[in-house]
């Protein structure tokens, strides 16, 4: 039960975060999640910081360059957009350390089993990462340089987003074939229990 409370709290904390536009109510909403992160508030935030950091610095920099060509350049509105991502990030691995998922979604026997398939790529992609590092360092005499870092990130990427879209297509036809989705087109379908 507390874990199901915790993530009402966690979507709701979300959606309004998402539908604020003030900078002071959004500061606010960071101060009382860095409060109920405790002790956990420094190493929460370094996590957050480091989760977003390299996609909003581009998204920054990209808006920036754009506004100030355009001549419509807003630095209230990147602040709220740095604080808001923050905000967001921050939630998110306070939500982590708070509960556990599995229980949160026990309720829904869909949900839990989505969520299994989640964790579970989740969990393979991340040690594949691992070893793909693992081999980086191995593999070098001396420390790589930044034009070998480059080479072998796309490497990784490439490979990993080619396994994603593997794996997801054949977890959809594992999925249908045990009739996971209900569709009324197939014999035996909700259309044709009603006729």
């Amino acid at each position: 039960m507390r874990d199901r409370v915790w993530l009402a709290v966690y979507l709701v904390a979300v959606i309004s975060a998402t539908m604020v536009h003030d900078l002071r109510i959004l500061a606010a909403f960071l101060l009382v999640a860095a409060i109920v992160g405790g002790r956990e508030t420094l190493a929460i935030a370094r996590r957050a910081g480091q989760a977003v950091l390299f996609f909003h610095a581009v998204v920054a920099i990209s808006y920036t360059a754009l506004g100030l060509f355009q001549g419509n350049f807003s630095a209230s509105f990147l602040a709220l957009l740095t604080l808001r991502v923050f905000l967001l990030a921050f939630l998110t691995f306070l939500l982590q350390r708070r509960i556990n998922l599995f229980r949160a979604l026990a309720f829904s026997q869909t949900l839990a089993y989505v969520l299994t398939l989640a964790y579970s790529q989740a969990m393979t992609f991340r040690r594949l990462l691992g070893e793909f590092r693992m081999a980086l360092r191995s593999r070098s005499v001396r420390r790589p340089r930044i034009a070998d870092l480059y080479r072998h990130g796309a490497a990784t990427a490439t490979f990993l987003l080619g396994k994603a879209l593997h794996d997801s297509v054949e977890i959809t036809q594992a999925m249908a074939s045990r009739g996971f989705f209900s569709d009324s087109r197939e014999p035996g379908g909700p259309v044709d229990d009603a006729d």
